[in-house]
């Protein structure tokens, strides 16, 4: 990599961003060569951002004793903490002329916000490492090549990359040697297979065959790809044993007698007629379907007779519902386990919403403070990952109470989603439109849309996809009155734009068509799901903002189908932080 002027790095902020380590190390080598070159006598320091205060970067960045030169290395940007973000920027936009800094991002949004403030300051200068895609490997082989002195041709290129893999740093070494060894002369595939030819195909067997062939060097040179490789060593011990094996097995059958060797044929003749004369393959399959059938149907019987004994009592929902009507408040949710307990709808107080979900991942829980889970251990089907799911999202729990054959247990979130702005409640400054036709207010969370009565938007709280969800449900339009576009005129941005769309009403339903629902930020698309006609279905999607981040935007949202058939569409959407 070229090494840039002094002038371009000292008092300037270098902002290395990319996923690429390998490059980005490069560019901080490079940085570090111009303040060396141009002052011999140059002082380095280098940390990690958490460990970054202004004191650190005024300390770090100030004249020494020996030279006023400094270069100073910060790593890991994604991680500053927020009390020191504007200090950084501060000293960003009036940086120190005879020091150089270099700010290291290792890629992905967490961060994000820092480095749209940071690019947009005069003296940052960034450098982006994009990932190598496996269709680049080769040219990024010819360009080291040709970076010294050498020519390589893209045959060559291509063995070496199957011979080395896709790691940047061990194919820019194997590029480094060759150029080393064969000096002014051309690097042809023939050179490459020399070097580093046995490498991709060295494989545990390989060193046991040769080994046990006698070629001693030949064996040690495929152990050392192997290794190289990534080959664990238990597989080249379990290929010595193979092939040890197999030269005693050869060994006792030279050492066997006559006789002997005769007994062992007529006993692999006989062992032949009897899987002969096996049943036919059909038979065969009816005996093993009658017998599972026989099993299936003895362990159902058992089931039923035990499943009485396992389910909560109707004193036992009473009493979890005495609890939750003492102890929860606002925030609180219920978490249900196995899902298929629904009957907790019915029995738990109304002013607590019920989960009852596959699994908890992925699910945001907005506006969830605390989780209660409530659940049947000794049931069917339960499933401890739904447990598991929870506690893994938990500060601390309660304890558990049992009540009869349900369980209940308190989690308090470790970090709750709570959103910048929940649109479903902006909807009072919201304005919405059928086709070109405006909506008239119905309420202070409600539009009606001109033409037929039941064409209402409105904010309302549905099941969805087995949880409660408080949504903004409408009909969506069709191809002859237009679609219905809901817009929002000011949304405060954060990092993601977060939110979900499902279908509502009679399922499955007579329609033929999908309905569309597409999300636009300043009039412009940025997501869009389609719901089938068929099954329910909930469809999430995510959107990152981080260069939209602390300034409001227009964000609108447009539902249309070919055939909407009655169906309505709840839409969740909120940003977070």
């Amino acid at each position: 990599m070229a090494v840039p002027r002094a002038a371009d790095v000292l008092g300037h902020i270098t902002l290395v961003t990319g996923k690429e380590e390998f490059l980005n190390e490069r560019t901080v080598a490079s940085v570090r060569e111009s303040v060396r070159r141009h002052d011999s006598e140059a002082e380095f320091s280098e940390t990690q951002a958490t460990d970054l205060t202004m004191a650190t970067l005024g300390e770090m960045s100030a004249p020494s004793l020996f030279s006023a030169t400094r270069c100073v290395v910060v790593r890991g940007l994604e991680n500053l903490p927020d009390e020191s973000v504007e200090g950084l920027l501060g000293y960003a936009a009036d940086p120190v002329d005879e020091v150089a800094v270099v700010l290291v991002h290792g890629g992905g949004p967490k961060g994000s916000g820092v480095l749209a403030r940071l690019r947009k300051i005069e003296t940052v200068t960034e450098v982006k490492s994009t990932e190598v895609k496996p269709s680049e490997f080769a040219g990024f082989v010819i360009n080291e090549a040709r970076s010294l002195g050498a020519a390589l041709d893209e045959l060559a290129a291509e063995s070496l990359v199957q011979a080395v893999g896709h790691d940047l740093r061990s194919l820019a070494a194997a590029a480094d040697q060759l150029a080393n060894d064969f000096p002014g002369e051309p690097l042809t595939a023939d050179k490459v297979k020399r070097y580093f030819g046995g490498r991709a195909e060295a494989k545990s067997f390989a060193v046991a065959d040769a080994a046990f062939w006698g070629r001693r060097e030949a064996a040690l040179e495929e152990l050392r790809w192997a290794l190289d490789g990534g080959t664990p060593p238990v597989l080249v011990t379990s290929a010595f044993a193979g092939s040890a094996a197999k030269v005693a097995a050869g060994a006792a059958w030279e050492a066997l007698s006559d006789t002997s060797r005769r007994l062992i044929d007529t006993g692999r003749f006989r062992a032949t007629g009897a899987w002969k004369r096996r049943p036919s393959r059909g038979a065969m399959t009816a005996r093993g379907f009658l017998l599972a059938a026989a099993l299936a149907g003895a362990l159902g019987l058992l089931a039923q007779t035990r499943l009485p004994g396992l389910l909560p009592s109707a004193l036992d929902w009473r009493a979890a519902a005495a609890l939750l009507e003492r102890d929860s408040r606002a925030g609180d949710a219920v978490v249900v386990a196995p899902a298929w307990a629904e009957r907790a709808r019915a029995e738990l107080p109304a002013r607590v919403p019920v989960f009852s979900l596959a699994r908890y991942m992925g699910e945001p829980l907005l506006g969830v403070r605390r989780a209660w889970l409530l659940s049947l251990s000794g049931a069917p089907l339960s499933d401890e990952r739904l447990a598991r799911d929870v506690a893994a999202r938990a500060s601390s729990h309660g304890g558990s109470q049992l009540i009869g054959a349900l369980t209940i247990t308190r989690y308090d979130l470790a970090q709750p989603s709570r959103a910048i702005a929940f649109l479903p409640d902006w909807l009072g400054q919201a304005t919405a439109r059928l086709g070109e036709r405006p909506c008239e207010r119905d309420g202070p969370f409600a539009f009606r849309c001109p033409g037929d009565a039941s064409r209402r938007i409105a904010r309302e709280i549905r099941e969805l996809g087995g949880a409660p969800r408080a949504c903004i449900s409408t009909l969506p339009g069709s191809a002859s009155t237009g679609p219905v576009t809901l817009t929002f005129p000011s949304v405060p941005m954060g990092l993601q734009l977060r939110g979900g769309a499902g279908v509502i009403g009679r399922l499955p339903s007579d329609a033929t068509a999908a309905i569309r629902v597409a999300v636009q930020v300043d009039g412009e698309e940025v997501a869009a799901v389609e719901l089938p006609p068929g099954a329910p279905t909930w469809k999430r999607f995510e959107i990152p903002t981080g260069s939209l981040a602390a300034e409001p935007h227009a964000v609108s949202v447009v539902f249309s189908s070919p055939d909407p058939e009655g169906r309505k569409v709840c839409l969740d959407l909120w940003t977070l932080p």
